[in-house]
């Protein structure tokens, strides 16, 4: 069974272009100061408004809120959001 699995997320690496440790692994966050982050593992992004982002991580959602919130960068499952961050929501949905 574990073949298959690992045979399966193999395909799906290789058809997505995204890492496999990155398909369903834990999400990372960093943040410089209260106005800048970095999030990995984002699986998509569900809600974006100047004042709230929620994402899609595995197994979960995090949501940042907060005033004048702008997307960075995004590039396969690592985004940056700038603006002034209030709050950090994990399983918010």
């Amino acid at each position: 069974m574990k073949n298959l699995i690992y045979n399966l997320l193999s395909f799906l690496s290789e058809k997505t272009e995204l890492p496999l440790n990155e398909l369903c692994a834990e999400f990372t966050l960093n943040m410089s100061g209260l106005n800048h982050i970095t999030i990995g593992g984002v699986r998509s992004i569900i809600t974006y408004e100047t004042d709230k982002i929620e994402l899609d991580i595995c197994r979960s959602f995090l949501c940042i809120v907060g005033e004048n919130l702008e997307l960075k960068a995004y590039h396969k499952t690592e985004l940056s959001i700038k603006g002034e961050i209030k709050r950090i929501e994990i399983g918010c949905r």
